[in-house]
């Protein structure tokens, strides 16, 4: 059994035999007349999503008479489990939409269609990918691509404009995107608006968990990414962040924390630019109110985005490819969510255009999801502790690297041998 095979059937094997199989939402725009050989039939396309991609379906079918797409929605945080145990059993549609944090679970398994052939992407990927992106969406060892973004990810810092003009802070986003690159100037505007019961910060470790979208879990090599003097002063700051009380102790993904957003008790949040739709929905009363601009402490980074798989079992592969390199808007000149009237209007393309540029390169891969379960436990025990950082994070790197060796090596000996 080759590699893929084996981890494949490993990973498969942890799949529940109940998931959720979501609410079927189907769209039927035939335009023309039906072909009485069944050439509905075998137009058909089966997407699996998280999200409901419904609008871009009814585009799509427009413009291509006897088209049929079937869409499939999942719980986000049931898809990736679903799609893997459709895969083992032969059931896979011809497009899955996941989270781009979930796609380490589908590296070296084999079963996906390269994307980057003439056939396909190569022409996509060339012109629209930076090259700084490239190692995420690739197969492990592998020029295959396994994934196209449906948006280059980015993530960036969330403000309500008017409360730190009221509190004498800097707030127009250019300025106080250079006075966040310090620390010392991020703690000290959550001291200041926290008199006011105003708050920066969800919960007491954002700056480690920020620091590390800027890098991933692994590095190309598979070894534990996250270590360095950067780390230890996110830390360090999610210690004093907990000693001096300075966080919400809220989420804003509970309702809440959805209120806070609304009241002005959280007046900044860190997330991919997507988040300007989800602020319009929890907080609508704001609009005009937030301002975007770069993450803190020199991190390019992101979190989340939507990513779509195209499974080597598929019978629609070109319709499928039609479909997934429509719905990406990846490389396009202009976000959706640029001069969002949750923003006021404001147009950020020069904070995500310098965040695409700078961005580090990143590998995902299989051990992502336990190094991650991993991950939010030590940033937790690290802000309480006393003990030095830089110790702490040596003994988490030891221990992750002891944890993945055998399978490091599997893979690092089959890529090479696959060259």
């Amino acid at each position: 059994m080759g590699l893929a095979a084996g981890l494949f059937l490993l990973l498969a094997a942890g799949c529940s035999s109940e998931l959720y199989r979501g609410e079927r939402v189907t769209v039927e725009l035939l335009n023309g007349a039906p072909d009485p050989a069944g050439e509905i039939q075998d137009h058909k396309l089966q997407v699996w999503s998280f999200y409901d991609p419904g609008a871009y379906n009814d585009i799509f079918t427009a413009s291509r008479p006897g088209v049929e797409v079937e869409t499939t929605l999942f719980e986000h945080s049931e898809a990736a489990d679903a799609y893997l145990e459709a895969m083992a059993d032969g059931t896979a549609p011809d497009v899955m939409i996941i989270d781009d944090s979930m796609l380490g679970s589908f590296n070296t398994l084999g079963a996906l269609e390269n994307l980057n052939t003439p056939q396909f992407g190569e022409k996509f990927i060339q012109d629209r990918i930076p090259e700084n992106y490239h190692s995420r969406y690739r197969m492990l060892g592998d020029a295959k691509w396994i994934a196209l973004p449906l948006e280059l990810p980015v993530a960036v810092t969330f403000y309500r404009y008017d409360l730190f003009q009221e509190a004498g802070l800097p707030y127009e986003p250019d300025e106080l995107g250079d006075y966040l690159q310090d620390p010392d100037n991020w703690l000290e505007a959550a001291r200041t608006l926290a008199k006011k019961d105003i708050y920066l910060f969800q919960h007491d470790c954002e700056p480690a968990d920020i620091m590390g979208w800027g890098n991933g879990y692994v590095n190309d090599r598979l070894l534990f990414a996250r270590t360095g003097p950067e780390y230890e002063t996110a830390i360090e700051l999610s210690r004093e962040i907990a000693e001096q009380g300075l966080s919400l102790n809220m989420s804003m993904w509970d309702k809440n924390g959805q209120e806070a957003l609304r009241s002005g008790r959280l007046a900044m949040f860190y997330l991919g630019t997507w988040g300007a739709g989800s602020l319009e929905e929890w907080a609508p009363e704001t609009k005009g109110k937030w301002r975007v601009t770069k993450l803190p402490m020199n991190i390019y980074g992101s979190t989340g985005g939507a990513i779509a798989l195209l499974p080597g079992r598929s019978n629609n592969k070109e319709l499928a490819w039609e479909y997934i390199s429509g719905i990406s808007s990846a490389g396009q000149p202009t976000s959706w969510v640029n001069r969002h009237p949750m923003l006021g209007g404001q147009d950020f393309e020069h904070v995500t255009a310098e965040a695409i540029a700078n961005m580090k390169t990143q590998t995902s891969s299989p051990f992502d999801k336990a190094i991650s379960e991993r991950w939010t436990s030590f940033v937790k025990d690290a802000a309480d502790s006393n003990r030095p950082v830089k110790d702490m994070l040596l003994e988490l790197e030891q221990s992750i690297n002891a944890q993945f060796a055998y399978q490091r090596k599997v893979i690092l000996e089959t890529a090479s041998d696959g060259r």
